[in-house]
């Protein structure tokens, strides 16, 4: 056979050698073509076939695809050309079992191929599944409420979530990973980090807690724990920032509450022991003014306890909110006459004017009397108790906004400073030790207020008084919020 017909045999089918060659040359066999052409038989290139086989074992996903368009088609493509020549009877050096083994290694390598893209494809399946399960992993974690943050053998972050975040300042995770986590806390809670990651490293403990340690304005519990599953350099102690500074509150609260209370139940109670015990030695007949004297006592000190109570029961039924309204047509004006009315003889003993000034433009607005009356009592008591003798207290009513009325309580008390105007409606917050002696009750009184007030729909601000001392604004919406009007028969009608 002569070359010639060779390359027109192979060019009737669309093979050259030139095409051969590059095939072999982009598919590492030239060798075992090579051969194969110069006519040594295919017994040498099944030889050369096997080696490269051996180097294919280790084919991977990104090859894979690659491999199969130039290395199998292109050997196709000969092994056609080839049988295609002995068929001919124009190869009389081609070997059939020469030809046989070339076909069965392409095969095998097929197969070889064809198993490590579908093994590939599995552990780019179990990659996903795990990339997956992390991301979940993740988002629970970046969701809780409570910080948690993972801290290196050098007590740098490597892991923090948004809460953890928030609690040092906001910001960018880049901008606190890798930073050492006690510079980015209060002395005390760095403190405690420190010496608990020292008994963590010294095997005292696997786990340590503390207690109320304050960061800037918030008090929070931190746990520490070291990372039990993995020996990991990286991932060495988990922390755990708890945000107790509610807990915190409400237990100050409830000492405040209780030694209010204490005090505010111990003496009036005194007060109507001592006066029963005189009233019992003496007689009505011979010692009437006295007689009358000691149960005055006892009926101030009795309505003392009653207004005590009261405000207990109407604070737990806000915060329960256990509470219904009942809307009528309300003129303020004349519900500001009723609270006037009930405290002439209370502002009489004192020697303070008490004054009404209504502005005729102001609209009539569909609330709950009731609790509006409710809330000017307590507003006037608060003005009563604060203004010295000889001052003034002064109830307006004006149009508000929209369609709505504003009913202001003024006084030419002490005044509140601007920076305690919102914490005078916290519970029982008192100022009485700051502006005169301490007054008598537990603090309710205005936290009641502007909880109903907000349950009308409204808001009650304190401000600046025209005569020198506090005001306090009732904003109320010409209509009561949808979800709290009620009929005359319902539970709310029954509170009024």
């Amino acid at each position: 056979m002569r070359e010639g017909d060779l390359q027109l045999s192979l060019g009737d089918l669309g093979v050259t050698p030139m095409r051969l060659g590059m095939a072999g040359l982009l598919t590492g066999l030239p060798a075992a073509l090579a051969v194969t052409l110069m006519g040594g038989g295919y017994g040498i290139a099944a030889a050369a076939l096997g080696a490269t086989v051996l180097g294919f074992a280790g084919v991977t996903h990104v090859l894979a695809r690659s491999t199969r368009d130039e290395l199998l088609n292109p050997m196709d493509s000969a092994c056609d050309a080839l049988e295609t020549l002995r068929r001919r009877g124009t190869a009389d050096t081609i070997e059939e079992r020469g030809a046989q083994a070339a076909r069965h290694l392409i095969h095998q390598l097929n197969l070889l191929l064809t198993s490590a893209e579908t093994r590939t494809q599995q552990t780019q399946a179990k990659l996903m599944s795990v990339e997956v399960a992390f991301e979940r992993m993740l988002s629970v974690v970046e969701s809780l409420s409570d910080g948690v943050a993972v801290i290196n053998e050098a007590g740098e972050l490597v892991l923090v979530n948004e809460s953890t975040r928030r609690m040092l300042g906001g910001g960018d995770r880049s901008a606190v990973l890798g930073q050492p986590l006690t510079h980015l806390l209060a002395p005390a809670l760095a403190e405690a980090v420190r010496s608990g990651v020292a008994d963590i490293d010294r095997g005292v403990t696997e786990a340590v807690s503390y207690a109320d340690l304050w960061h800037g304005k918030r008090v929070f519990d931190l746990t520490l724990v070291r990372n039990r599953r993995i020996e990991d350099s990286e991932f060495h102690v988990v922390v755990l920032l708890s945000d107790v500074t509610k807990d915190h509150e409400l237990a100050r609260l409830k000492d405040e509450f209780l030694s209010s209370v204490s005090h505010e139940l111990r003496t009036p109670l005194t007060n109507i022991f001592v006066s029963a015990e005189i009233l019992d030695g003496i007689s009505p007949d011979e010692d009437s003014d006295e007689w009358t004297e000691f149960l005055g006592v006892l009926r101030n000190e009795s309505l003392r306890l009653t207004k005590l109570v009261e405000d207990l029961l109407l604070h737990m039924q806000l915060e329960t909110q256990q509470f219904g309204l009942m809307e009528k047509a309300t003129n303020a004006a004349e519900v500001t006459a009723e609270a006037i009315k009930r405290f002439a003889d209370a502002a009489a003993e004192k020697d303070l004017r008490i004054s009404h000034d209504e502005d005729p433009s102001a609209p009539v607005v569909h609330s709950d009397p009731a609790r509006i009356l409710e809330i000017l009592l307590k507003l006037v008591d608060n003005a009563v108790k604060f203004t010295p003798p000889g001052g003034e207290v002064e109830i307006s009513v004006c149009p508000g906004r929209g369609e709505g009325v504003d009913i202001l309580v003024a006084d030419s008390g002490p005044g509140i400073p601007v920076d305690q105007r919102d914490t005078v409606f916290s519970k029982f917050c008192q100022l009485g030790d700051v502006l005169t002696a301490k007054p008598m009750g537990v603090g309710l009184g205005l936290p009641i207020c502007r909880g109903l007030v907000e349950l009308l729909g409204g808001r009650l601000k304190c401000e600046d008084s025209k005569l020198g001392g506090a005001q306090f604004r009732v904003s109320l919406p010409p209509h009561l919020p949808a979800a709290h009007q009620l009929a005359e028969t319902s539970f709310g009608a029954t509170l009024g």
